[in-house]
């Protein structure tokens, strides 16, 4: 579940300003309209979309963007020794492209001086590092502020990455 890595992303980067969460699937989403901490503020806006309709969901835009997408659950291996067996490469570069697109939709909507936060749960660099290097490469707009790979962070152990950062006015 995503929810004790939000609420903390949540508590520690959002508090004064209003607060977009996107979520990719349908039980995350139903979750997060559930919990009594994000239902009861008023600053928080929660949605439900594909990667690539992100601007047509959202159509004004935002200081602060939580994009919380699918992952490989990498860090299930710790309790599906099987997980290796079960994973398959082409799924992985399905999964790495929602990702890079959700990053790419998302930059359109974040405002100037705005963050976005990504977060995934996983430890493969592949969906963690690599993703937001690319991101980087790719949009000069925004600066890396501070990425964190965290373990256990809830009763089920789970992992989670997270990279904060901050798209800058270019006045040149």
């Amino acid at each position: 579940s995503s929810v004790p890595v939000y609420r903390e992303l949540v508590t520690r980067f959002g508090k004064n300003i209003q607060l977009d969460i996107l979520f990719l699937t349908f039980q995350d989403y139903y979750k997060a309209k559930k919990d009594y901490y994000l239902k009861n503020s008023n600053k928080i806006k929660i949605y439900e979309s594909n990667p690539s309709m992100i601007k047509s969901c959202i159509s004004e835009g935002v200081d602060l963007f939580f994009a919380l997408p699918r992952s490989t659950n990498f860090d299930l291996f710790r309790v599906f020794p099987d997980y290796f067996l079960r994973c398959k490469q082409d799924e992985l570069d399905t999964i790495i492209n929602e990702q890079n697109t959700l990053l790419d939709q998302s930059s359109l909507i974040v405002n100037d001086n705005g963050y976005l936060v990504y977060a995934v749960f996983t430890l493969n660099k592949k969906e963690t590092k690599n993703v937001i290097n690319n991101f980087l490469s790719s949009h000069k707009d925004f600066i890396l502020l501070e990425e964190n790979q965290l373990f256990s962070f809830d009763d089920n152990h789970s992992i989670a990455y997270y990279a904060v950062m901050k798209k800058e006015v270019n006045n040149d």
